[in-house]
């Protein structure tokens, strides 16, 4: 094509790399006590419910 769409993508900036990262440890960690049964369906539902709300999934990644 025509335009280098690439090119033009600006760079994210330092702070929201940053929170990106902080968010995919604490992801993590989640998903680890989930393996490790150190969480209950509860607290697993309400973590869940928490990242629909706020926009970090959509129901259809479930």
């Amino acid at each position: 094509s025509k335009y280098n769409l690439k090119k033009r993508r600006p760079k994210m900036l330092p702070e929201q790399l940053n929170f990106l990262d902080r968010f995919d440890n604490f992801y993590q960690v989640i998903v680890n006590a989930v393996k490790e049964d150190k969480v209950n369906e509860r607290d697993f539902s309400l973590f869940k419910n928490a990242l629909l709300t706020n926009g970090f999934i959509n129901k259809e990644s479930l």
